[in-house]
């Protein structure tokens, strides 16, 4: 298993054979700690509370260990904060999906198709002042036609929650995304340990 870490003015070597999975979120909802999980891995810094160590796109390769996938290699891409308290919804979506193709590009030479997207989502907050509204037109462009089984939303910071707490936000998390789990895609409770985040990523790649 093997973790190599690329910042966006270095990240040369993409694949056609690569297995891209772009982790998207709000601040603070734990996108480089899932990706530090599920690969075995301290190579992305992590911030704390709701601050943010991620102010560029960066990637991590992953070989997983099972073996009908073994000769391909996953890409875990880090993103910025999905969303800029200074811009509207609208308009951070657009800039964020800028970035992430225009670092596809830069990283092999042309547009290279997006796998599947993880949008990681805070169970912890009290009100859902920012609910995960899906974004249909950014999920195709990037993903293509029947996207929706490789979107899935997990929702993080269960640790900090009371069970039934969580339980009655993950309700109001799944009213807001049923359009999409209505056409294959997933609301998943993410605990906090490494297998459970390998667990999700295996449930995306097994739409392979």
């Amino acid at each position: 298993m093997g973790v190599i870490l690329s910042k966006r003015k270095a990240a040369k070597g993409l694949s056609a054979e690569d297995i891209i999975i772009v982790v998207v979120g709000p601040t603070g909802a734990g996108k480089s700690t899932f990706i530090n999980l599920v690969t075995a891995s301290d190579q992305l810094a992590v911030g704390k509370g709701l601050s943010t160590c991620t102010k560029e796109i960066k990637h991590v390769r992953w070989t997983p260990e099972t073996e009908g996938q073994r000769r391909r290699q996953v890409v875990f891409v880090d993103t910025p904060p999905l969303f800029d308290p200074e811009q509207t919804r609208s308009h951070s979506e657009k800039q964020m999906e800028k970035k992430i193709n225009d670092w596809l590009k830069k990283s092999y030479g042309k547009r290279l198709r997006v796998f599947g997207i993880l949008y990681l989502y805070r169970i912890s907050d009290n009100r859902m002042t920012d609910p995960p509204y899906p974004n249909f037109q950014m999920f195709q462009r990037l993903l293509g036609a029947k996207y929706h089984p490789r979107v899935l939303l997990v929702t993080t910071m269960w640790e900090i929650v009371s069970p039934k707490a969580g339980e009655q936000r993950k309700k109001e998390v799944e009213k807001h995304w049923q359009e999409m789990t209505a056409h294959g895609s997933a609301v998943l409770t993410h605990n906090g340990k490494r297998e459970s985040a390998q667990s999700i990523v295996q449930r995306l790649l097994d739409q392979r």
